[in-house]
């Protein structure tokens, strides 16, 4: 299915290419990117990297702490791949961590859930939510780390798990210049949309 779907936007976009300037060609990644970052005017409390792409998503989150943008990061350990249960290679949530610590920042500005195995965007969110409340320690705004193409479905199911009164803060990473032209980026828009199919009909 990916493989037919995947053919038939590439034959689109080559086309387009031939006809369509980029600004109306960039359209489906856009419509996946929120962004909002420019409505911070004063530090948020609390930021949530989500699991995934721990490379880009943390290094996000470090650019956005030296901007002091944010004060605490809080994540939750995803369900582990094969080479991670194998011992071959860390989890994204501990290799999350290894990274912040690695960039000096300080283990108090950390809040770390290891013995959790969430293996989608929404168990993640259901968890951590549960988890701030318990502890008394939900903020009026949290910020939402994740990656371009991931922010609209990441901030659209956070809205729908969190309390109203919190107001939820999109800070992705920064989109490419041309989601067409690499195939990680391709793939990641194609499979994006199918996910927020999925999550519509779900959820």
């Amino acid at each position: 299915m990916y493989r037919r779907l995947s053919i038939g936007i590439l034959l689109f976009v080559l086309a387009g290419c031939l006809i369509f300037p980029k600004a109306i060609l960039n359209s489906p990644m856009r419509l996946l990117t929120h962004d909002d970052t420019s409505q911070i005017s004063k530090p948020l409390d609390l930021a949530i990297i989500m699991m995934g792409s721990p490379f880009s998503r943390t290094e996000r989150a470090i650019e956005l702490l030296r901007e002091n943008k944010i004060k605490q990061l809080v994540f939750a350990e995803s369900e582990f791949s094969r080479l991670a249960i194998e011992g071959y290679a860390p989890s994204d949530g501990q290799l999350t961590k290894d990274l912040l610590i690695k960039a000096g920042v300080s283990p108090d500005q950390i809040l770390f859930y290891q013995d959790t195995r969430n293996s989608s965007s929404i168990s993640e969110l259901r968890f951590l939510s549960e988890q701030l409340q318990q502890k008394r320690i939900l903020p009026s705004r949290i910020g939402i780390i994740t990656s371009w193409y991931h922010s609209s479905r990441a901030i659209w199911t956070a809205s729908q798990i969190f309390p109203e009164s919190i107001q939820l803060i999109s800070l992705p990473t920064q989109p490419p210049d041309a989601w067409w032209l690499k195939e990680s980026d391709f793939l990641a828009v194609v499979i994006e949309y199918i996910k927020w199919l999925y999550y519509l009909i779900q959820y």
